[in-house]
């Protein structure tokens, strides 16, 4: 018994060591984010990634993802890139009309205003190769220039 308490306390004692030593995520958002919970479930059931992370592990690869390659983790900047990839062709439509649901959101995730986005997206569509491109070199051209 003394050994299972002794056990729990470094285990304890571990986790929050780690926790310490990571990025600004509170444990909630790591538990949501990162590790095996936050690769399968975060975007669509944050109680999955919570549970998936306890479940396998503890929450030790969350933790220990969180620590050693916090950009790893689903991250504001993740799901940036994946709504832009997502949303392009309707972030170019409310672009063109100068409001919408899709660039209001994209202003909500970059921290930019509606105008300098829209400058931003005209500048872009203005280059030489844009219609060169393919989707995936546009929707990372938007990320690269707003994010």
């Amino acid at each position: 018994m003394k050994k299972i308490v002794i056990g729990t306390l470094l285990s304890a004692v571990l986790v929050s060591t780690v926790f310490a030593a990571s990025s600004e995520r509170n444990l909630e958002q790591v538990y949501k984010e990162c590790g095996i919970g936050g690769m399968l479930f975060a975007n669509s059931s944050p109680i999955g990634a919570i549970t998936s992370n306890v479940t396998w592990d503890w929450g030790s690869t969350a933790l220990s993802s969180n620590a050693s390659s916090a950009d790893t983790c689903t991250s504001t900047k993740v799901k940036a890139a994946e709504f832009i990839h997502k949303s392009y062709d309707a972030i170019i439509t409310n672009v063109a009309n100068g409001n919408g649901d899709y660039l209001k959101s994209l202003s909500n995730l970059s921290g930019k205003d509606v105008k300098e986005l829209r400058g931003t997206v005209h500048s872009l569509m203005s280059a030489s190769d844009y219609s060169n491109q393919t989707a995936i070199q546009k929707s990372s051209n938007l990320y690269s220039a707003i994010m």
